[in-house]
């Protein structure tokens, strides 16, 4: 309940931001991160959107959401287990295809507990087309994670370094 209404209020905050500035709301599907650092963590699927708002002509703010199922093998067997990641992000554009910037949020694991999480990332528009007031675009990012839970099995790693690819529209 606390988590969904943090969600709820950045979602109000951006949208304001936005709809003040007149800019444009974007919002892409993205290949969930996959995690490196923890041995437990296998066969793993899921989902990520991110919902952005431009805040002037170089800046960026969202709410970005991950879920994964994956396979915890921490126990010696084979655990269905989920990951969940929700943040706020802070993005520059550099140029008009160059983007850097940071994701702050938590991640909550059904094994482990939940811990905060932070991204650095850099990403790229590989390709972009825009037709009157809708444009879409191809998006690869090169992401590090910080992500730590804790619970009742100790402390456990879900960072690591990911390429991803992200299909977005902006309206």
């Amino acid at each position: 309940m606390k988590k969904n209404i943090l969600l709820v209020s950045m979602l109000a905050a951006t949208s304001m931001m936005a709809t003040e500035a007149m800019a444009e709301v974007g919002f892409q599907f993205r290949i969930p991160f996959q995690v490196t650092k923890s041995a437990a963590f296998s066969k793993s699927t899921g989902t990520a959107t991110l919902l952005t708002f431009d805040v002037d002509a170089g800046t960026t703010v969202g709410i970005l959401n991950e879920n994964i199922a994956f396979t915890d093998t921490t126990g010696g067997g084979a655990v269905p287990a989920t990951l969940s990641f929700n943040g706020l992000r802070v993005q520059k554009n550099l140029m008009d295809v160059v983007n850097v910037g940071m994701d702050f949020g938590n991640v909550t694991s059904s094994v482990t507990g939940s811990g905060n999480a932070a991204d650095i990332f850099g990403g790229a528009k590989l390709l972009s087309s825009k037709g009157g007031k809708i444009g879409s675009y191809l998006n690869a990012e090169l992401l590090y994670r910080v992500a730590k839970t804790t619970g009742a099995g100790g402390e456990t790693n879900f960072g690591g370094v990911q390429l991803s690819l992200a299909a977005g529209v902006n309206f």
